[in-house]
């Protein structure tokens, strides 16, 4: 049996999460060998597996996809574009960590926006689109 068919093997028993750690190792490996890396267009359930874990570490009421992502039309070179709806105020360094934490888990550069943030003539445009990836009950 071929090393390729073990590791496929033994992937298919992993959850998701474990999945994501073995996949952000192989890159590590691959960096430190010097080797391109990967650059994939992940899926929403991609991009929502990495969000929802943040959730409960930060008071966030709601997040929203938008722009190619959202839309269907990301390649690799493709940001994320998100729109974080906080309950009450966090501080600038909180958003800074948590958008520098995304970036690390999804190895994509991250737009984090605020709601009040968004330009009001952009509003009902990234609405159209927006794909809910997390909100409280």
């Amino acid at each position: 049996m071929s090393i390729e068919t073990k590791i496929l093997f033994r992937l298919n028993n992993l959850d998701d999460e474990s999945k994501l750690k073995v996949l952000q190792l192989v890159d590590l490996i691959l960096e430190e060998k010097g080797l391109p890396q990967v650059r994939d267009v992940l899926d929403i359930e991609d991009i929502k597996r990495a969000v929802i874990p943040y959730c409960t570490k930060y008071p966030i009421k709601q997040i929203r996809l938008f722009g190619s992502y959202a839309r269907g039309g990301a390649d690799e070179d493709s940001d994320i574009d998100l729109i974080i709806e906080f309950e009450g105020k966090v501080s600038l360094m909180k958003v800074l960590g948590l958008k520098t934490r995304l970036e690390a888990d999804l190895r994509k550069k991250v737009d984090l926006v605020e709601p009040d943030n968004i330009d009001a003539d952009l509003v009902i445009e990234i609405a159209k689109d927006a794909v809910i990836l997390y909100e409280t009950q």
